[in-house]
């Protein structure tokens, strides 16, 4: 009881730690706070959900191989106010909710993608703060020098950034109005050596470099054409959409913001598999865990031998055992049962069987009686009429038949039963 007792106490106690995390996990997520980077004011998911309801291949770079002449157009934001030191989190919150670093990117990782496939790099413009509060306002604006930082890391000599004093941007694309809040641009080209595209009043929103590498590569001075934020607004998600269509090439369009060049030059190549390869999973160190699995297997199969015994033989190998152990447990359950009278009729169904057997060498399927008369009244008809008028009585009880006449019944019919079969 004790042992009992301790098991029950262990359950609940474990279940009250799952009840008490539980709710830990929901008062943090009710206190609201920093989303994730893909799925915030400043993410792109919302850009892969537009372009497949357009019928685009569009999704977000993961970490498996793919050849470069797969993919259409990578979109890559800068999400780096210096790509040449690593990012340290100021100690104190205010400060770091100005900080525009996301990621931490290298310029040789970005130069090497850049080298691969049609690019369109996306210029920073929001503090880390646009990600905690979800809501666009001047003051969450970067600083225009350290968006400048990340647009010019590459090798193109690019114009500034500027933001004009309008509060809000429209651009008209191929017919759709893209709305932009607080918008930023390149200065006007004097000498452009980069072809402007999306021009505004102010200067263009996108430069196209395409003469100045092996791969075309795209800039885009505001990021709110793009991101979740933005792509809300007005018909800018149509715009994106026909901005996009302009520029990539056929191909899946991936947007990569990570520090990790996924894409190859060349397809990755199919090696055959050998039977060596299979090999190595039993080569050392893999060879002590198989060696510590036979061990476990082996003390299990002695543990149970001891404890169990060999494999108990239920139906001793006899074809009549099955029926004899089903017979034995049916009649357990109509005593447990308290069921006399059915257990008394199951009984004297058996006998008729095992009668019908010894007469004829089989049991037929039903009305065991009829065909016991059938068999024995020529030579004995009368032993045969009294065996089937005490076997009918037998079969006819009910259940407040008492237990007294049942046991006459009983006897009435074994005795007849013994004279129709060995004439006593």
């Amino acid at each position: 009881m004790s042992g009992r007792l301790g098991l029950r106490g262990a359950d609940l106690a474990g279940a009250l730690a799952l009840v008490a995390v539980a709710g830990v996990v929901i008062w943090l997520m009710s206190q609201g706070g920093e989303r994730p980077l893909d799925r915030s004011a400043m993410g792109h998911r919302g850009l892969v959900s537009v372009l497949r309801d357009a019928g685009k291949d569009a999704r977000y770079a993961n970490f498996a191989p793919v050849p470069a002449h797969s993919l259409g157009l990578r979109i890559l934001p800068i999400l780096d106010t210096d790509l040449d030191t690593p990012f340290e989190r100021p100690v104190d919150r205010a400060a770091y909710l100005k900080t525009g670093t996301e990621r931490d990117q290298r310029l040789d990782t970005i130069r090497e993608k850049i080298a691969l496939q049609p690019t369109l790099l996306v210029a920073m413009k929001w503090t880390r703060a646009l990600r905690y509060t979800g809501y666009a306002h001047d003051s969450l604006l970067l600083a225009e020098a350290e968006v400048e930082t990340g647009a010019r890391a590459t090798q193109f000599q690019l114009p500034a950034i500027v933001r004009p004093r309008a509060q809000t941007l429209t651009v008209d694309i191929a017919g759709h109005r893209a709305l932009i809040y607080a918008p930023q641009v390149f200065a006007p080209l004097d000498e452009p050596r980069c072809l402007p595209m999306l021009p505004t009043d102010f200067g263009p929103l996108a430069l196209s470099c395409t003469d100045l590498s092996d791969t075309p590569v795209f800039f885009l001075a505001d990021p709110d054409l793009l991101n979740n934020h933005g792509l809300s607004l007005a018909q800018t998600a149509a715009a994106a959409t026909a901005f996009l269509d302009q520029i990539a090439q056929p191909g899946a369009i991936v947007i990569d913001p990570y520090d990790y060049v996924f894409s190859t030059d060349v397809a990755a190549r199919e090696t055959a598999r050998k039977w060596s390869d299979l090999l190595r999973f039993f080569a050392y160190p893999f060879s002590i865990v198989w060696a510590g699995l036979a061990l476990m297997l082996a003390i299990l199969l002695w543990r149970s031998g001891r404890r169990f015994g060999p494999p108990r033989d239920i139906f001793d190998d006899r074809a009549s055992a099955s029926r004899a152990v089903s017979i034995a447990a049916k009649a357990r359950l109509l005593r447990l049962a308290g069921n006399d009278p059915e257990l008394f009729a199951t009984h004297v169904r058996n006998r008729l069987r095992q009668i019908e057997e010894s007469l004829s060498g089989r049991a037929g399927a039903e009305d065991p009686i009829a065909r016991i008369e059938h068999l024995t009244r020529r030579s004995a008809r009368q032993e045969a009429a009294d065996f089937a008028a005490a076997a009918t009585a037998a079969l006819a009880v009910g259940r407040d038949t008492q237990p007294h006449r049942l046991q006459a019944l009983l006897e009435d019919f074994e005795r007849q039963a013994e004279r129709l079969v060995h004439g006593t």
